[in-house]
């Protein structure tokens, strides 16, 4: 009886010590791919969006990518991406994104950040005209992540504030007078 007691004494904290460092090299390793990933979208902006460099995007892209941007169709495939990045850079091809914060759990990051730049070419999702006026606004884009692949992505940016800075005003509807 003593013997089995005594067992089940050492058993307990030995299985409850494994299970912690079982945790703690989880943990280790999810912060690592977490600075990993840190470090890969770091270089997809700087490197893809900012210098124009789109051979970052095959290391660290899925070729099924999809990137949604309301109110603008989805687009689909890595390729059609980086026609849109190009299609952008030459609407304004003096902006710049910036980082301002990202957050990574697991296999999914937010990124925030704001876009600057001179619009001197059409819109390309839009068909708008360039304007030559100067914008400035912001966006934060959520992604998912598979086998070290970004897959999807959603855009949310302040699509009211781009069009004020290109010139377009809001005009609300006409009230019908009350009869």
């Amino acid at each position: 009886m003593k013997k089995s007691l005594f067992r089940s004494t050492l058993i307990i904290p030995l299985a409850l010590l494994f299970c912690f460092a079982l945790s703690c090299q989880q943990q280790g390793e999810d912060a690592s791919n977490e600075e990993e990933l840190r470090g890969i979208i770091l270089r997809v902006v700087e490197e893809a969006w900012n210098q124009g460099k789109m051979e970052v995007l095959d290391e660290h892209f899925a070729p099924e990518y999809v990137y949604h941007h309301s109110p603008s169709p989805d687009i689909e495939g890595l390729e059609a991406y980086k026609q849109y990045i190009i299609d952008t850079r030459n609407s304004y091809p003096d902006f710049k994104l910036t980082i301002e914060e990202m957050i990574i759990k697991g296999d999914i990051s937010v990124v925030r950040g704001t876009f600057s730049g001179t619009n001197t070419g059409e819109l390309p999702d839009l068909g708008i005209p360039a304007t030559g006026k100067q914008v400035t606004f912001n966006w934060c884009l959520v992604s998912h992540h598979m086998n070290g692949k970004t897959k999807e992505e959603w855009n949310y940016m302040d699509q009211l504030g781009l069009m004020q800075q290109l010139g377009f005003t809001l005009t609300p509807p006409e009230l019908q007078e009350k009869k």
